[in-house]
């Protein structure tokens, strides 16, 4: 009996084995059927559709640097006649895109700074990212270029982006604060604190002539030393210790006054607040 048991057993194990093989003849002839050129339409990546390439592009490329929520899957965005600014916001809003507007036009003589009109844009698209949604609305406006920032998306005029005195682009050697509401490390109201827009590099280039609506009570807090970064990069860190967007918009003589200034947002929902020489309107939707 066990000598029939065992024969048994090496006919079991012998079936299992040649099943095994034969599935993996079969596997390896279905491959290099696959493999060969003749059997497939396309002969190289280049050849695949668009939708596919920019697919199997944009997996290539996430897989080169670390992810970020710039990478999630979005079922459809659109926008229709707005301009870049706001669409970027929408974005925001809509998906919860970190991101920071920079609306601030920059030239060698800082007198010759003036708005100008933005053109207004239209995209509809579907099954995409935050990322390729950037790629495309920056391609509709010649205007701006954007960037990443460990997870930040920032919009920049290009005529500022390289510009070594453009504001945002300055150096700070070092920076922290300890348990400060975010409100408080722009322009805080402490005598004895100084906020970043306050710093003797930043200021005389940024005139700051207003600020968004603070959640001042219940602002979260953060804490954080910085050495050697650009202005925008310490601005990045607040958003993104935060999660909350921010925009920086350049208004020309606001409400009257004779002189241009800036305003700085960092608010949860980005409103359509661009001034009337950014859109060519002539709503004053800004006061």
């Amino acid at each position: 009996m066990k000598v029939l048991y065992s024969r048994l057993s090496y006919l079991y194990l012998w079936a299992i084995v040649s099943a095994l093989l034969g599935a993996c003849c079969v596997a390896g002839a279905s491959a290099e059927r696959m493999l060969k050129p003749d059997d497939s339409p396309y002969k190289s990546i280049d050849d695949l559709p668009d939708n596919l390439r920019s697919r199997v592009d944009a997996a290539y490329s996430a897989r080169q640097r670390m992810l970020t929520p710039l990478d999630g899957r979005l079922e459809k965005f659109s926008v229709d006649r707005v301009t870049v600014p706001d669409a970027v916001a929408r974005l925001s809003n809509e998906h919860s895109v970190l991101c920071g507007i920079e609306l601030v036009p920059w030239q060698t003589d800082q007198k010759a700074i003036k708005g100008f009109t933005l053109p207004l844009i239209s995209l509809s698209v579907r099954n995409t990212t935050p990322r390729q949604v950037l790629d495309k609305l920056i391609s509709l406006d010649p205007n701006f270029v954007w960037n990443e920032d460990q997870g930040v998306a920032n919009i920049v005029l290009k005529s500022a982006y390289n510009n070594p005195a453009y504001p945002l682009n300055l150096r700070v050697d070092k920076f922290s604060v300890t348990d400060r509401p975010y409100p408080m490390v722009f322009l805080p109201a402490l005598l004895d604190v100084t906020g970043l827009f306050q710093l003797p590099q930043v200021s005389p280039a940024l005139p700051i002539g207003s600020i968004g609506r603070w959640p001042a009570k219940f602002a979260p807090k953060v804490s954080f030393e910085l050495q050697d970064v650009t202005v925008r990069a310490v601005v990045n860190r607040v958003a993104r210790d935060v999660k909350i967007p921010w925009r920086l918009v350049w208004y020309d003589n606001p409400l009257g006054q004779d002189k241009s200034s800036a305003r700085f947002e960092m608010e949860p929902q980005m409103n359509a607040l661009l001034p009337p020489s950014w859109t060519g309107s002539s709503d004053d939707r800004w006061r």
